[in-house]
């Protein structure tokens, strides 16, 4: 069995930051009871066969060994051939230890370029898998109560909210304008494509992500924020006192345009009957930007092919990928 602290250094840091995001995934989809269908993201481990890594054997030598002849008291002469010799011979073991030192790190890399190939071929089936168990989950209630317990289900008892307005509510609409159709995962692997089954958790990845450069940070955050906050309604409450979340999101920056950002796209996912998000007057939610708007048209719509030659170049990639199929 392997330590689990061998483990964690076997593992990289982008390996433990995809897991993170499957083990969001893997809660929501626990809680919409299609967790069962969908099997284990974890790749199957490949036999090390390196012989760097096989046990070395001490050999025992029988007999008297040689000893130096300064020991023994034997005057040892060495002539200027028998230096050039020694000289010669330094230098092939310095190049044969060179070599091995150069073969090694090669063999280290291949290691890790395979296992990093095996991960996202992984992680890509269990991707694909829970994209299809979800979309094979019909949501198909037979009256308005059925549907208001799908929006609890679904996003919390804090949907609530919908009916505090005039209190006449059409859950079927408020569910169905909030059901996501993600397309098929990339090789990209882009870090949309792990929230595109919940337009919620997809817009308030974007508002996370938007103008930060280090990918740790990035993942780290995000994976951490939905942690804390599964559902939007675990969210709400926090605009009362935005410590926790201040706590959570800190490293990323520009916290009070991200916080008031989340603020006012959590209000409208739990308050508006009919949800929709966009540039436009009428469905402009503040923090929400050509960026996310774009990423909620790709993965939570399924729209490919109307994005704008100046949207963002990883979506232009994955539209491209996508497009091509």
């Amino acid at each position: 069995m392997v330590d689990h602290e061998e483990e964690d250094l076997r593992t990289t840091e982008y390996e433990r930051q995809r897991a993170a995001h499957v083990a969001r995934n893997r809660e929501y989809m626990a809680r919409l009871g299609v967790l069962s269908a969908v099997a284990s993201v974890q790749p199957k481990p490949k036999p090390n066969n390196s012989k760097r890594n096989q046990a070395k054997v001490k050999v025992e030598v029988k007999g008297e060994r040689r000893r130096s002849g300064r020991l023994r008291g034997a005057k040892v002469e060495y002539t200027m051939e028998d230096l050039k010799d020694d000289v010669e011979d330094g230098a092939r073991k310095r190049r044969r230890r060179e070599g091995g030192a150069c073969r090694r790190q090669n063999d280290d890399d291949d290691e890790a370029g395979e296992r990093r190939r095996r991960e996202e071929e992984a992680m890509r089936a269990w991707l694909a898998e829970s994209r299809e168990a979800m979309i094979s989950r019909r949501v198909e209630p037979e009256d308005a109560g059925g549907w208001r317990a799908e929006a609890v289900r679904r996003w919390g008892e804090g949907v609530a909210a919908a009916e505090a307005g005039t209190g006449a509510v059409c859950w079927e609409t408020f569910v169905r304008t909030r059901l996501s159709r993600p397309p098929p995962p990339s090789p990209h692997a882009l870090l949309q494509e792990f929230y595109a089954h919940d337009p919620w958790r997809l817009l308030s990845c974007c508002v996370l992500m938007s103008r930060v450069s280090s990918w740790e940070t990035k993942h780290f955050c995000i994976s951490e924020f939905f942690k804390a906050f599964p559902t939007p309604t675990d969210f709400s409450p926090q605009a009362e006192d935005p410590s926790l979340v201040r706590d959570v999101i800190r490293p990323l920056g520009l916290f009070d345009n991200r916080f008031k950002a989340l603020v006012a796209l959590t209000s409208r996912f739990l308050t508006c009957e009919s949800f929709d998000v966009g540039l436009d007057k009428h469905n402009k939610v503040y923090g929400v930007g050509a960026f996310g708007v774009d990423s909620y048209e790709v993965f939570c719509k399924g729209e490919t092919k109307g994005l704008d030659k100046g949207a963002e170049k990883a979506l232009r990639t994955y539209c491209a990928w996508r497009n091509s199929l």
